[in-house]
């Protein structure tokens, strides 16, 4: 019979009673001590080890995907005598001695209390669903799935489907799912029953929904969830701190956010999950342990504040609205919020169950994590669209309120794909250059004809109030649009990557130069502006702008201090400043009374604060000779962080990849990846924070400009690699080689070149050329 069928008629085989003590043995097993002697009695192999027992979890499920590789491998009876032979498993021994002359007695009892009197509840996957917030809150689904597999009700593949997941919301999805195929729902009751889950089972028999008052310490930890985010240390500090009132389930899940703020997130909802005890110990571990009376105190005016004031009131204009606006203008506001920062809020102000909350922010696609934030919202349980609008007016949304307040938009003005496609292209050069540095050029489009001031009026309204334009400078130039001239259309462009300029001016090779212009000039409908008698020209003329110096010692030395400020916390916390101004006082960069500011400063983070002052306000020698200093004493981690190695080749390898997938790179950037990424950048990043605030215009407008600043800096660019990996849009850096790549002359596209060319590349007009559109018969 197949193992996954269930164990009724394993009668007291080794298997029933490894299944029947499944979850014991996994508890008690030891898998460090065991795994040698396995091995040596081919229990285990070294492959089945490295691939499945040990890859990919933590140290404490080996013993669980041990047990069920015996099982699926059919070495239960080997693995028993196996373990009455370890002296160090002798209570797993004696257990299993147990179970087996009870079965052969017939005094075993069935699994999962199955023979006791079951309670008159008939549960459906609807009623379940209904309150998918109870169970998320009170069960764990892999306790539930451990028992189910140990009494036979579920298979090992069941059983992987529920466990194999680091996402709390996910094992309860897969666990709900196999009870409504297997139609296992009487099996659950009676799990529930032996486990002791009585307030789930009359949430269940009632339907109704659960009526726990939270705790003082809870809800004072909800209404600070995005303050305790920003305060408390790295999960490695705040787990040691907490693990007492940890499992090994909650470390797991813990473990698995690669983002430092969504391990603090989750950290914040186990404690809320586990109730009042660990909530308050919580409180203790910061007032005593991190010594944050400062924070506590805090936390509790805020509460304090969100009490007294109840539920908030809205400006008279918002609140004629209804959910059915949602709907609406569902396109509308899958482009302009921001799902991360808004899905907080709504948590802090308790309009949303940490179940929903999981589910969107363990999503790692904004267009997903939209999709489930305005499900949630429009569902409305705890008048969350309330308080979805309440935070648009608080956080300074009102441009969607006010798009929310207005009629369904319709289809109006929409131009036919074919038609802006259906144009002939030709392409005149009359002046190419010799040689080109990369500094920035200026790009002046003068469009002929009647309908030439109607275009360039286009591009510039264009560029002012979207990002389109800029998408097609950088997809196609490989090129930053710093500003636009009015009059004849003149375009700033920066260059993004070393050969940018180089690329975009050799037509010979490529058509880069004509898909970017030609596509500004579909992006402000150029079909729709010829009369189809008249074809458009567009000449081109490219001049050089400030030319680029190579960069000099002293403004390396400024790369270097503008890397101490933004990796000032890991520096405070790794050097030994003692040992580093001994070595410095040997140098003559350092006067005497500097190294004893060092040496004498009251405590350990005082003497880093001074040492790094120090090298702050020096010149280019200063930080010279603190490199070298930290090289010597082996503080090669930092000195990578500082002062990184072929750090622009790294950076432009990640421009590329930023240029290849610009657009889909900004349909994913919100402002907590933002200021994540912002938090570790050197520059003006104040500005930056400013300008990105959701008052300052669209989302995509605002994160084209982080986007803008990101580029402009390697170490930058290298932060916001770093970034986009912690939160697993890793993907957003592949690159398309359809784009990247070296690009062909377009067969639709007449390119020819004036004989008596001028070749130039002293200063003034660099490149010249005029493009001709005119619709195909």
């Amino acid at each position: 019979m197949s193992l996954d069928s269930g164990i009724g008629s394993l009668g007291c085989s080794d298997e029933y009673v490894v299944r029947r003590l499944f979850v014991f043995i996994k508890d008690n097993l030891i898998f460090e001590s065991l795994q040698d002697g396995l091995m040596q009695k081919q229990l285990l192999s070294e492959k089945e080890k490295e691939e499945y027992v040990c890859s990919n979890c933590a140290r404490h499920y080996w013993s669980e995907r041990l047990l069920k590789l015996i099982i699926r491998r059919k070495r239960c009876k080997e693995f028993v005598a196996f373990i009455h032979q370890m002296s160090c498993h002798k209570h797993v021994s004696e257990k299993i001695l147990e179970v087996q002359e009870k079965a052969k007695g017939g005094t075993l009892k069935a699994a999962n209390g199955a023979v006791q009197r079951r309670i008159n509840l008939t549960l459906t996957h609807e009623l379940l669903q209904r309150h998918f917030a109870c169970l998320y809150m009170e069960l764990e689904p892999r306790e539930i799935a451990d028992e189910m597999f140990q009494a036979g009700h579920l298979t090992l593949v069941d059983h992987d489907n529920v466990t194999e997941s680091n996402q709390r919301y996910k094992r309860l999805s897969f666990l709900l799912n196999i009870l409504m195929k297997k139609e296992l729902y009487a099996q659950l009751v009676c799990t529930l029953q032996s486990l002791g889950y009585r307030s789930v089972l009359d949430t269940l028999q009632k339907d109704r929904k659960l009526k726990n008052k939270p705790s003082e310490y809870s809800t004072c930890i909800q209404h600070n969830f995005i303050l305790l985010q920003e305060n408390i240390p790295c999960f490695g500090d705040a787990s040691f701190l907490m693990e007492h009132e940890l499992d090994s389930t909650n470390i797991s899940d813990i473990e698995s956010c690669k983002n430092a703020v969504r391990k603090i997130s989750k950290l914040l909802k186990i404690l809320l999950i586990r109730g009042k005890p660990a909530c308050k110990e919580f409180f203790r571990v910061i007032e005593v342990d991190l010594k944050r009376e400062d924070l506590i105190q805090k936390m509790k005016y805020k509460s304090a504040e969100i009490k007294r004031r109840g539920k908030p009131n809205l400006n008279q204009r918002h609140r004629s609205l209804r959910t059915p606006c949602l709907q609406e203008h569902e396109e509308f506001l899958n482009e302009e919020l921001e799902p991360l920062d808004i899905c907080d809020l709504l948590f802090e102000e308790g309009a949303m169950e940490i179940s929903a909350h999981d589910k969107i922010t363990e999503t790692s696609r904004r267009q997903k994590q939209m999709k489930y934030l305005l499900e949630t919202v429009n569902g409305n349980e705890n008048d969350c669209f309330h308080f979805f609008l309440y935070i648009l007016q608080k956080e300074g949304y009102e441009s969607i309120l006010d798009e929310l307040k207005k009629s369904a938009p319709g289809a109006v003005g929409a131009v036919p794909h074919e038609q802006s496609e259906n144009l002939r292209l030709s392409i005149r050069v009359a002046r190419e250059p010799d040689d080109v540095g990369n500094g920035d050029i200026h790009m002046r489009l003068s469009v002929g004809g009647r309908t030439g001031p109607q275009v360039e009026q286009a591009l510039q309204d264009s560029h002012s109030s979207g990002t389109e334009i800029l998408e097609e400078a950088i997809l196609h130039g490989v090129v930053d649009i710093r500003g636009v001239s009015s009059g004849s259309i003149v375009l700033q462009l920066r260059p993004v990557t070393d050969q940018a300029v180089q690329t975009l001016l050799n037509v010979r090779d490529n058509n880069r130069l004509v898909e970017m212009i030609v596509g500004m000039l579909k992006k402000v409908n150029i079909a729709s502006m010829m009369d189809g008698t008249e074809p458009l020209e567009i000449k081109v003329q490219v001049y050089k702008a400030n030319p680029v110096g190579v960069i000099s010692k002293a403004e390396d030395a400024e790369l270097i201090k503008k890397r101490l400020k933004a990796h000032r916390n890991v520096l405070v916390s790794e050097l030994e400043p003692r040992a580093i101004a001994h070595v410095l006082s040997k140098s003559k960069a350092f006067a005497k009374s500097a190294i004893d500011s060092v040496l004498n400063a009251d405590s350990c983070n005082d003497r880093v604060e001074n040492l790094l002052s120090l090298v702050e306000d020096g010149d280019s020698e200063v930080v010279k000779e603190f490199v070298t200093a930290l090289k010597d004493l082996g503080y090669s981690s930092i000195v990578e962080l500082i002062d990184p190695p072929d750090i622009h080749n790294r950076a432009e390898n990640i421009r590329k990849m930023i240029t290849s997938n610009y657009k889909n790179i900004l349909e994913e950037m919100q402002m907590k990846l933002a200021k994540e990424t912002l938090s570790k950048c050197v520059g003006d990043v104040d500005e930056i924070r400013e300008k990105i605030l959701p008052k300052n215009g669209n989302r995509k407008k605002r994160m084209s400009s982080f986007l803008q600043f990101i580029l402009q800096d390697d170490h930058n660019v290298i932060e916001f690699e770093k970034m986009l990996r912690n939160n697993d849009l890793e993907d957003l850096l592949k690159i398309d080689e359809n784009v990247q790549g070296e690009h062909i002359p377009t067969q639709g596209i007449e390119l020819t070149f004036v004989e008596d060319q001028i070749h130039s590349s002293s200063e003034g007009v660099l490149f010249e050329a005029v493009i001709t559109l005119s619709h195909t018969a």
